[in-house]
This record gives C-alpha cells, sequence and structure tokens, in this order.
C-alpha cells in the first residue's frame, strides 16, 4: 500500500484534491474502509495511472503503465508470487545485472532487499 502522507502531499501537489477538503476525503475513506488513493479514484478525482505517475514524479522515480507494456516472463519469475501480491510489487524486465521492479511501494526497503539478495540481481524501481 502507498504511504497515506505520500497520497495526500501528492493529491495537493496536484490539486486532485484542495486543503480544505482533504479531511473530509480521508474521513469517507477511513468510513468506507478504503486506502485514500482507492477512494480518490473510485471518485473519479484521478486515474489510477495518473496518480502512480504523479507519485513517481515526486520521489523522482521512473514511471511504467504495465498496462501498455511488454512483461518479461523471466522477470516475473525471479519474484515468488506470496511476496509480490504481499508487497504490490512485479519484476517486469530483466538483464545480466539488472531486475526492473514496478512497486507502489518504493520505500519498503527490507522487501527490496531481500529481492536484491535472493536474486543477485542490482534493483530498479519503477
Amino acid at each position: 500500500m502507498i504511504n497515506q502522507t505520500l497520497v495526500q502531499e501528492v493529491a495537493l501537489d496536484n490539486k486532485i484534491v484542495e486543503l480544505a477538503a482533504l479531511p473530509e476525503m480521508i474521513r469517507k475513506a477511513d468510513a468506507a474502509q478504503t486506502p485514500l488513493e482507492q477512494y480518490l479514484i473510485d471518485q473519479r478525482l484521478t486515474t489510477e495511472a495518473g496518480l502512480h505517475q504523479a507519485i513517481a514524479k515526486k520521489l523522482n522515480l521512473p514511471f511504467i503503465d504495465l498496462e501498455q507494456s511488454v512483461i518479461d516472463p523471466a522477470a516475473i519469475q525471479l519474484i515468488p508470487e506470496n511476496v509480490a501480491q504481499k508487497h504490490h510489487l512485479v519484476g517486469f524486465a530483466k538483464d545480466d545485472a539488472a531486475l526492473k521492479i514496478a512497486t507502489t511501494n518504493p520505500e519498503d526497503l527490507q522487501t527490496l532487499e531481500f529481492i536484491r539478495r535472493t536474486t543477485g540481481l542490482e534493483i530498479t524501481l519503477y
């Protein structure tokens, strides 16, 4: 899951939500037991790709739209399915030295280090 403080900052920075409306959005998302990012998408205030692109930009990471990309099956197989699902990430390309990973939580350093150690590849985040 994406850091909720980061989602709030991006929503404000990109004028998805006005500052005065943010507390009410957070309350409604909490009442619906939905993360803020999903609530904003469900309310059609932004798209999933648009929000993730804005987050990537804020974190100085490249963005990739996996729905529009060819994914290397060998890269997918390097990360156990249970790890990928639990930590919201996927390997989508690899070469001899690096594995490219798309993630909704680039701050999950422990999981990324686990993948780096188990694959022996450097990690490039998207």
